[in-house]
C-alpha cells in the first residue's frame, strides 16, 4: 500500500533516491571494514530511471561516486519499455562506471527477450512466480531451463527470485541457476 501512495503523489523517485543513497553509505562502510571480492548490493532503479524527462543526473551522479564495483543495480522491464534507446544509454553509462546491470522479474513482461538483445546487461533474475512450483510444475521447469540456457548463451548470469525451499533449490541448480 505505501508503494502505491507514493506513486499517487509522486514521491517514488524521491523515495528510491533516499534509499539508495543510504545504501551506498552503509556500503561504504563494509567496504572500510573489508568487503570479499564479488560481493554486490542490489539497488533496484527508479520506475521512471529511463523517461526521457526523468531527471536522473543527481542519481547518476551517486552512483558514480560510490564504491561501484560493489553495486548491481536492477531495472524492470516496465521502466525501461516506453523508450529503448534513452534506457540503453543510461544503463551502457553505469555500466561504463563498473556497475553491474540485471533485468528484474525477467519472463513476466512481455518483451523480455527483445530487452535481451537491445539493453546493456550483465544479467537476468528470474521472477518468483516461475519458481514457485519449479519442483512440481513441467511447464515452470521447461521455462526456467530454457531461461538459463538462453542467458547462459548470452553470457548473462542467472538469478532466482523467490527460492524458499530445498526442493526449489535442488530443481534450479539440476537446470543450471547456481544462483539463488
Amino acid at each position: 500500500e505505501f508503494i502505491d501512495i507514493a506513486h499517487d503523489v509522486g514521491l517514488v523517485e524521491r523515495l528510491s533516491e533516499v534509499l539508495i543513497a543510504r545504501a551506498i553509505d552503509d556500503l561504504r562502510h563494509w567496504v572500510g571494514l573489508g568487503l570479499p571480492e564479488g560481493f554486490r548490493i542490489g539497488l533496484n532503479l527508479p520506475p521512471r530511471f529511463a523517461s526521457r524527462t526523468a531527471r536522473i543526473s543527481g542519481l547518476i551522479d551517486l552512483l558514480a561516486a560510490s564504491p561501484c564495483r560493489f553495486l548491481t543495480v536492477e531495472v524492470s522491464e516496465s521502466s525501461v519499455i516506453d523508450d529503448l534507446n534513452v534506457a540503453a544509454a543510461r544503463l551502457r553509462q553505469l555500466r561504463e562506471l563498473g556497475i553491474h546491470v540485471v533485468l528484474d522479474d525477467f519472463g513476466t513482461g512481455i518483451a523480455s527477450l527483445s530487452l535481451l538483445q537491445r539493453m546493456p546487461l550483465d544479467g537476468v533474475k528470474i521472477d518468483r512466480s516461475f519458481v514457485t512450483d519449479i519442483a512440481h510444475e513441467t511447464r515452470d521447469r521447461a521455462l526456467v531451463s530454457s531461461f538459463v540456457s538462453l542467458a547462459s548463451q548470452l553470457g548473462l548470469e542467472v538469478t532466482a527470485e523467490g527460492v524458499e525451499t530445498a526442493e526449489q533449490r535442488v530443481a534450479l541448480l539440476e537446470l543450471g541457476c547456481r544462483m539463488q
